[in-house]
């Protein structure tokens, strides 16, 4: 009866063993490394390029009083085109620059300072994602009343309106040029000093 060896023979060639290969020692795992905190921003701001006409449409219809949403896209592209769709774009940039890149900052920075680890309880991660969005509400509002601002300029009757937009200069307007026109007077709770 022919022995069976737990292991197969080492296999010759011409009488001379073939040595196994050899198995190399596991590496130790990389650790990962985090995505740099601006590219959560970055990604935002082309996720709300995308959806800049629906966003559009919802902040005229609030300054307009209009009752349809179709009616209203159909109103602004009847009125300024299909580019219309994407008036006050860079407010939205503005907007979203500033609050979400700050958002994911302010996050990584809380959990630091918090001491959270990837064990730490939900309570200490929902604190931080809290400071985070606080901080980045402050830091993002100029943004958001730039652009809600820009996104209603254009509406005659809009409570909002601040700055008739002549059509010569509609090409060069843009967020940093709303700014100082409208921060001074709707970006606080109180009037300025």
């Amino acid at each position: 009866m022919a022995s069976t060896a737990p292991f197969p023979a080492q296999p010759v060639a011409d009488g001379v063993p073939i040595p196994a290969p050899s198995i190399p020692a596991p590496t130790p795992a990389k650790k990962k490394q985090p995505y740099p905190f601006y590219l959560g921003g970055v990604a935002a701001t082309i996720a709300a390029s995308i959806t800049h006409p629906l966003d559009l449409t919802k902040v005229r219809l609030q300054a307009s009083g209009d009752k349809r949403m179709i009616e209203s896209v159909k109103k602004t592209v009847r009125t300024a085109g299909y580019r219309g769709l994407f008036d006050g774009i860079t407010g939205t940039w503005m907007r979203q620059m500033s609050y979400s890149v700050c958002r994911f900052w302010a996050y990584d920075e809380s959990k630091k300072l918090l001491g959270a680890t990837p064990q730490s309880p939900a309570w200490v991660l929902a604190t931080a994602g809290a400071m985070a969005g606080t901080i980045a509400g402050v830091v993002g509002n100029p943004g958001e009343v730039v652009m809600v601002c820009m996104s209603t300029c254009l509406i005659s009757h809009a409570p909002h309106a601040f700055l008739p937009i002549p059509s010569a200069s509609r090409d060069r307007f843009h967020a940093f040029v709303a700014c100082p026109h409208i921060l001074p007077t709707r970006s606080l709770p109180f009037p300025p000093v």
